[in-house]
C-alpha cells in the first residue's frame, strides 16, 4: 500500500488530468442544475402572467338587486384575468371583483376593462340602486 505524504505548506499539488476532468464535468454540471432550476422558475411566471387569449361573451345580465356572477363553479368554469364590462343601462351598475373592498360605479352607457396581472378573478358582483335596474354585457378573458 502506498501511502501518499500531505503537502507542505506553499507547495503545489499536481492533480492527474483524469481527475481534473471529472472536477470540471462536475462543476458544470452544478452549475447547469442551477440554471435549470432558475429556468423552470421563468417559466413559470410566464405561463402565470400571458394570457391564453380566450375570450369569452357572456349572455347580457339584466341586474335588478344584487347579482354574483361565479367564473369557477358557473360557466366558463376557469379564473379571468381581465373582463370587459358595458353597462346598456338605464341605470347605473357597481361592481366588485373578488374580496375587493372598493366597490366602483359604472354609469349608463360607460364601458370599463377590469384587468389583473395573473389570472385570479374568481367572482363578481353587480348591484343597483334600490328600484333600479340595467343590462350589463361581460365579456372575460383569460
Amino acid at each position: 500500500m502506498v501511502q501518499r505524504a500531505e503537502p507542505k505548506k506553499g507547495e503545489k499539488v499536481r492533480v492527474p488530468p483524469e481527475s481534473m476532468i471529472v472536477i470540471q464535468l462536475d462543476e458544470i454540471a452544478g452549475r447547469l442544475a442551477d440554471q435549470g432550476e432558475i429556468l423552470q422558475k421563468v417559466l413559470t411566471h410566464l405561463q402565470e402572467t400571458t394570457a391564453e387569449g380566450v375570450d369569452i361573451p357572456f349572455k347580457d345580465t339584466t341586474v335588478t338587486g344584487t347579482t354574483l356572477l361565479h367564473f369557477v363553479k358557473d360557466y366558463p368554469y376557469h379564473l379571468l384575468r381581465s373582463l370587459d364590462m358595458l353597462n346598456k343601462g338605464p341605470g347605473t351598475a357597481y361592481y366588485r371583483v373578488n374580496e375587493d373592498a372598493k366597490e366602483v360605479e359604472v354609469e349608463d352607457r360607460e364601458s370599463v376593462r377590469i384587468e389583473r396581472p395573473k389570472a385570479t378573478i374568481e367572482y363578481m358582483t353587480l348591484r343597483v340602486d334600490a328600484g333600479q335596474s340595467t343590462t350589463v354585457q361581460l365579456t372575460g378573458h383569460y
